[in-house]
């Protein structure tokens, strides 16, 4: 999404340092040549502190703007109070805040209020959702006028281009369901197959993109022992990480979302852009905010695999109207719309 936002800000609006923390990844390369690019090669986000602070320090820069990812709006906000009060602070939210902390149960009172006693050093938190906005509202008692709500942009032309390249294997006949994301328990795998299990007379095929990552790393095994336990060996297959998903999702009839929870997911938006309609837990997030019932999906109670399984098998039987999914998102999430939202967002702060 950082990379987006790149872009297509407005050139000479703004001049712009890009820091990246780890080992940059296979989108830093399509940043734009005017940004100016700064690599702390750390190892580990939370070991970023100090990289963070001399970058400030010596760049003294009008705005710092933090894509929040593991905890990094925590180490801004108290690296703030060691530099310039001229300095404003702007972060986008980047998951629903509780129920992520949920995770850490050991430390969950203490990160609370640090979270809480952080969020006091922006002057602006960007949100994708409202339902995003109102966790903050409620649980970290965010002043309401410190939020703004802006979805993700899209780069509708770049993902329909993207989507014209060849895959390496055929389509598979029958229905073709896809699903996308790092194959951890949150994104809910588990579920999916244990619906997908309940329907075996539909013929379909699911490609599930992504890959296992250290957060639980016996996800995986455990999700191929169901494929080989309700033998759907020969109905699931795995692609892996992919620069580019698109080409399979335009090869797809369906996009699933199992997820456990969802801040606001970009794959269901770039899905609807290829005309690729949506079926997804109703879960902690923006999910509800994307779906409009029947227009671009539909949405099932969260966690409950048999309307999952009874609503894929009933949108595998409907003519799908993939043109009218296709600009009904365009005209939503589309760049040229969104991005000046946060060009404006930016402005006021400064």
């Amino acid at each position: 999404m950082l990379s987006v936002l790149l872009r297509n800000l407005t050139k000479g609006k703004f001049d712009i340092s890009l820091c990246v923390l780890i080992e940059p990844g296979v989108f830093f390369d399509s940043v734009p040549d005017e940004v100016h690019k700064i690599n702390l090669r750390i190892s580990r986000v939370r070991y970023s502190a100090w990289g963070i602070y001399k970058v400030i320090r010596r760049t003294q820069p009008d705005l710092v703007f933090v894509f929040d990812v593991n905890h990094l709006n925590l180490f801004v906000g108290i690296i703030s109070f060691f530099l310039s009060r001229k300095i404003k602070y702007v972060t986008r939210e980047a998951v629903v805040l509780s129920t992520f902390i949920d995770n850490y149960p050991k430390y969950k009172r203490f990160l609370w209020g640090l979270y809480r006693f952080s969020f006091t050093r922006f002057n602006l938190i960007i949100c994708q959702s409202f339902y995003m906005r109102d966790d903050l509202i409620k649980n970290f008692r965010v002043p309401s006028k410190m939020i703004r709500v802006i979805n993700n942009p899209l780069e509708v032309k770049r993902i329909l281009d993207n989507s014209k390249e060849q895959i390496s294997t055929e389509k598979k006949a029958g229905f073709n369901i896809v699903a996308v994301g790092r194959i951890v328990y949150v994104k809910g795998f588990d579920l999916l197959i244990e619906s997908l299990n309940l329907i075996k007379n539909l013929n379909f095929h699911l490609t599930i993109i992504g890959e296992k990552t250290p957060e639980n790393p016996g996800y995986k095994d455990y999700i191929i022992s169901l494929i080989e336990k309700y033998n759907l060996d020969e109905n699931i297959s795995f692609v892996g990480y992919t620069i580019n998903p698109h080409k399979h999702i335009a090869n797809s009839d369906l996009l699933v979302i199992s997820s456990r929870t969802e801040a606001f997911s970009n794959v269901a938006i770039e899905a609807n852009a290829l005309g690729v309609p949506v079926v997804a837990f109703n879960s902690p997030g923006g999910m509800a905010e994307i779906i409009e019932e029947g227009v671009n999906g539909w949405l099932v109670t969260s966690g409950d695999i048999k309307s999952l399984a009874k609503t894929i098998f009933a949108v595998s039987q409907l003519k799908i109207n993939s043109q009218e999914i296709a600009r009904y998102t365009k005209k939503r999430y589309d760049a040229p719309f969104i991005i000046p939202q946060y060009e404006q967002a930016i402005t006021e702060v400064l």
